[in-house]
């Protein structure tokens, strides 16, 4: 019987958790990794009431408890987003949805770390809340507007161009393949014939000359990176270019090392990605994703990440 100190929730196809499940065996500590894929082919059963999880799996037993239950590295969705083709099969989408509704349900095992719960994900998600907490710790942001019109958007985004981002992330997904949807980038001049079609967005001043700086946040520790191709900035979008950029490790100065911080821990979160835009030696604030990619990052911090996602799970 196997009684883990670590669990992890994850897909299979996670290549962070991998990194984690690296470093934990390296170390010699008793973990248990959950994907949703596995729910086909184990059976498990959670008693709400007393805190508890069995499973038989092919492997053996597990039992998990209060008790016994160290830390949670929780790598799935705070909610059920499914923007799918129309031909997936109903039973299909039905089991993808409760199997998340039924691994986020283990974070009622709340005597243990978790990084991160999905609850405190799912507000820090909110860009609009992450906007006014980053202001309201004296970041710079850009003129920013979360609208339907143009009309009414256009007096307090007064830029030469104009970012237009959705407010919440989008993820296009069939059997083989996965969609997202990137910033897109526009000339005010161009704006008045804008069809937002209803639909709510972020209409942002569009930064220029700028360089992105991706910010990871564990706990107290700030691992931050810079963005450029060719030595140069890249203007609008980086990620559709993202096998020909040069991601270098960088400094922030120390205010605004503390205030990452600060911001992931108002959210209730152990862990955070950051983005930011450098614009000369102004750093400006764009947004942060609770749960946000790390595992690019490998071979420009040489496995600090995970060494660091690791001693928060088994400090």
């Amino acid at each position: 019987m196997i009684k883990p100190s670590v669990l992890l929730i994850s897909s299979k196809d996670d290549f962070s958790t991998d990194y984690i499940v690296s470093t934990l065996r390296r170390r010699g500590v008793e973990y248990w990794r959950v994907n949703l894929e596995d729910l086909d082919s184990i059976a498990m059963e959670l008693d709400p009431v007393g805190g508890r999880v069995r499973a038989i799996t092919e492997g053996g037993e597990v039992h998990i408890d209060e008790q016994s239950l160290h830390a949670v590295y929780y790598r799935g969705p705070s909610y059920t987003r499914h923007f799918t083709p129309e031909d997936i099969e109903p039973r299909e989408l039905f089991r993808r949805q409760h199997g998340w509704i039924f691994l986020r349900s283990l974070s009622l095992l709340d005597g243990a770390i978790w990084i991160d719960t999905p609850q405190a994900v799912y507000r820090a998600e909110h860009k609009a809340l992450q906007l006014q907490r980053a202001a309201r710790l004296g970041m710079s942001v850009p003129l920013t507007s979360i609208s339907n019109s143009w009309v009414l958007a256009k007096s307090r985004v007064d830029a030469p161009m104009v970012a237009i981002k959705p407010i919440d992330t989008l993820v296009f997904t069939d059997a083989d393949s996965q969609g997202f949807t990137y910033t897109q980038m526009e000339p005010r001049d161009a704006l008045p014939t804008l069809q937002l079609g209803g639909a709510p967005c972020i209409l942002q001043q569009g930064l220029l000359e700028k360089v992105d700086i991706r910010v990871t946040v564990v706990g107290g520790r700030v691992f931050a990176a810079s963005i450029t191709q060719d030595g140069e900035g890249v203007q609008g979008d980086w990620r559709p270019l993202k096998q020909s950029v040069q991601v270098c490790e960088c400094q922030l100065p120390p205010e605004l090392s503390r205030n990452c911080v600060e911001l992931v821990r108002s959210f209730g979160l152990n862990y955070g990605a950051i983005d930011l835009a450098r614009v000369r030696d102004t750093f400006f604030f764009l947004e942060l994703n609770p749960m946000g990619e790390w595992a690019w990052l490998e071979d420009t911090f040489g496995g600090a990440i995970p060494e660091a996602l690791t001693e928060m799970l088994i400090a």
